[in-house]
């Protein structure tokens, strides 16, 4: 099974195995081979869903577990959030990082602040791990439809102005309302009942969970380097328990329980151990080699 497939494996909504299918088979591998080419450069990574204005427990794990991956492959990493988000990952993020705030504001001020942070961090490629960005009406809707405008950093300004500048973007999401669903055409998003996020990136990585497209990027970029930088069974549940601590919530019920998108943690892990298995072989055959 290829890599794309899996990661849309029971995928209980439908979207992403539908935006999956017009995604070349190889897509990740693909992602994964640019990113690598700017490794010792700066990479930017945004997450932050907020569900009940609380932090939801999809996107952080991947975004920190992607940027242990970066650093570890000599990239200067910047986290970018909701300020009170960033204050509960960042205890979790043990790589060298730097933190920069995206306010709740007006377009026009998000756009100004977008603009500084490019200036004072020049990062040469920016990943969204499961952040909401604004549809064709200008608002920014929840899975079920519901505006959350009031309580969400207006993040996707920051990759528009981004990728006009010529700067790699990657979005990764899971049910057609984040940032880089404006690459797959509306319509096929539209058919399942969601209004899609209109903002577009220089590529894209669906799965049926964002963490999961998170990982499989790191399986990716892990076969490239020869090197396992995918984080432990162990060390992911840990995380998710411990952002559940800080006020983090599992998306669907909106409630502090130990659940992503609506599945257990052993049904979240399902992916990461496959993956793990899957590392193993392949590191050791080209050590081999």
């Amino acid at each position: 099974m290829s890599l794309q497939a899996l990661l849309v494996r029971n995928d209980t909504r439908g979207i992403a195995r539908r935006c999956a299918g017009v995604l070349p088979s190889d897509n990740v591998e693909a992602v994964a081979k640019a990113l690598h080419k700017l490794r010792g450069q700066t990479v930017a990574i945004a997450t932050g869903f907020f569900v009940n204005n609380r932090l939801e427990t999809d996107g952080p794990p991947g975004a920190i577990a992607l940027g242990h991956c970066l650093s570890r492959l000599g990239c200067q990493v910047v986290m970018v959030s909701r300020k009170d988000a960033l204050e509960i990952m960042q205890p979790h993020c043990r790589f060298e990082a730097a933190y920069a705030e995206i306010r709740v504001r007006s377009q026009r001020a998000a756009k100004n602040d977008a603009a500084a942070l490019l200036r004072k961090f020049n990062p040469a490629s920016l990943v969204a791990v499961e952040v909401c960005g604004s549809n064709r009406h200008g608002r920014y809707c929840d899975m079920k439809g519901n505006d959350i405008s009031a309580v969400t950093p207006p993040m996707d300004i920051l990759f528009e102005l981004a990728r006009g500048q010529n700067r790699f973007t990657i979005g990764i999401g899971d049910g057609g309302n984040e940032i880089g669903f404006g690459n797959i055409s509306p319509s096929l998003i539209r058919e399942a009942g969601v209004e899609p996020c209109r903002t577009k990136t220089s590529a894209l990585i669906v799965a049926s969970i964002s963490n999961w497209g998170a990982y499989g990027l790191i399986y990716s970029l892990s076969r490239i380097a020869g090197e396992a930088f995918l984080p432990s069974l162990a060390g992911e549940r840990r995380l998710i328990r411990g952002l559940l601590r800080q006020d983090a919530v599992d998306g669907f019920s909106g409630r502090p329980i130990a659940r992503v998108d609506g599945r257990s943690l052993g049904r979240h892990e399902e992916l990461l151990q496959t993956l793990l298995r899957r590392l193993r072989r392949a590191v050791r055959v080209r050590r081999t080699d």
